[in-house]
This record gives structure tokens, sequence and C-alpha cells, in this order.
């Protein structure tokens, strides 16, 4: 099995986050789907855009998973890997953020409703998008701030590797939302959307559940922390809606 969209997004300090889908393999003296740590590995080794600084021979490897509870097959292969035998956590940890952003739509709320949702925001969606992407940041800043501690040498640079089943639309709305929200300070909201968009690398553009969940995002870093704001849901390729893909959500 091969590790797809796997792709470079930033470094912060010392430390590397990356984004991809599931990096599975078949055990071939048992025949039991394990964790592929070596192929993950190689394909973080090669992607089509390294990051500027190079990635260092040996790091500690944070996994993300934003899969859902009933894919479990998945998530028992990296949660054995991390814990059985006990000494494989120095090599890293996992988390399951379990993802699914709304069929609500943005432009297509009525104006006074919008700003309710918007100021509830951390509280309707499934998942808490504002928390996640503020903790993937401060993990980064600070590995101290792992949730599995004390890290076997804290010394050693952190790799965070964010995904789902393909890299595509769960990863996107995560990878998406810390795009708008940290890379780079110069950009404005509509740079950011833009560079966040084209970076998708899957050949379908992003489901429109978590596409409509990132434009929430977008406003509600807009009117909350005073992110410039343009350019959202326009021009952007639109979102796969159940495989047909177009402009479902856009400014009327």
């Amino acid at each position: 099995m091969s590790v797809d969209n796997v792709r470079y997004v930033d470094t912060v300090g010392n430390n590397f986050l990356y984004r991809g889908g599931k990096a599975l393999t078949t055990d071939p003296n048992t025949g039991k789907i394990i964790f592929d740590y070596g192929g993950l590995q190689t394909a973080i080794a090669n992607v089509p855009n390294p990051p500027p600084t190079p990635l260092p021979s040996s790091y500690y490897l944070v996994v993300v998973n934003l899969e859902h509870s009933n894919e479990g097959t998945n998530l028992s292969a990296e949660t054995d890997f991390f814990s059985n035998p006990p000494g494989q956590q120095s090599q890293g940890q996992m988390q399951f953020w379990d993802t699914y952003g709304t069929d609500q739509c943005y432009f297509q709320t009525d104006p006074a409703k919008q700003k309710t949702l918007l100021a509830t925001f951390d509280q309707w969606l499934l998942e808490p998008l504002i928390w996640r992407v503020a903790t993937l940041r401060g993990w980064l800043e600070d590995p101290s701030t792992l949730p599995l501690q004390p890290l076997p040498d804290p010394t050693q640079p952190i790799l965070v590797y964010v995904h789902c089943d393909e890299g595509c639309d769960r990863t996107s709305e995560m990878i998406g939302g810390y795009r708008l929200r940290y890379m780079p300070p110069s950009w404005t909201m509509q740079t950011a959307w833009s560079n966040m968009c084209n970076e998708h690398p899957c050949s379908n553009v992003m489901g429109c559940g978590n596409y409509k969940a990132l434009q929430w995002y977008a406003f509600w870093l807009n009117q909350t922390q005073g992110f410039s704001l343009t350019g959202i849901g326009l021009n952007d390729g639109g979102c796969n809606n159940g495989g047909s893909v177009g402009a479902w959500c856009t400014p009327s």
C-alpha cells in the first residue's frame, strides 16, 4: 500500500506540520492491517513540496487522525502501533479527532441567524474546529503541551501528521483552518483561502460538508479576530457534493 496525498504544510521553530492520507499496510507474517510507519516516513521524505528547512533525519511523530469511529481498522492499527509494545511510544503518539463538517451553508443562512451561529460556532459545529486549530499550533510551538508526557527526548523535533482516509476532505478542513489562521500573517484572508484551495492535493475539490465548515471558520475569524475577509467561496472550484462538483455554497 502507499500513503496518498502527503504534503508539507508548515515549519514552526524546529517542528514540522504535514498532511495526507492513512498509512496502513499488511503484515506479511500475520495478514493483519498495521500502521505503516516506514511507508509514511518515506512519503514524508519525498513530498513534491519539500520544506524550506531540511527535514531532520529523526523526529517524534504525532499523528492526528480525523476519521470516524466506525473506521475501526484504521484507528486500531494506529493505536496498536503507538501503545504495543509500551516502548513504541518513543516513536510518537496519536490523537483521534473525529471530523464531520456541516450541511449549514453560511451564504444560505438568514443574516440574523448568521450572527447567532458565528457567536456560538464553537458550540454547534460537531467538531471543535476553533480549539483544534489553536491546539495544533500550540503543539508545534511548544511540544511540552502534547497530551502524552513526558516526551522521550524533549530536544527532538516533532512532526505532526494530520490525516483522514485519503487526505482530501476532513484533512482539508483541518489544514485549511490552520492556513487561514496562521499562514502567514502578511496574507489577506483571500490569499490564505486561495492558497488553501490551491494546495488541495486530491483529484476532486473537498467535500461540501468540510468546505462549509471551513467557510464558517473563515467568517468567525473575520467577526471575532478582525481578519480581513474577501473572496471566500468565489472562483475556488466549489465543493464535492456526493460526487457532483459545483459551486454549492457561494455568495448570492
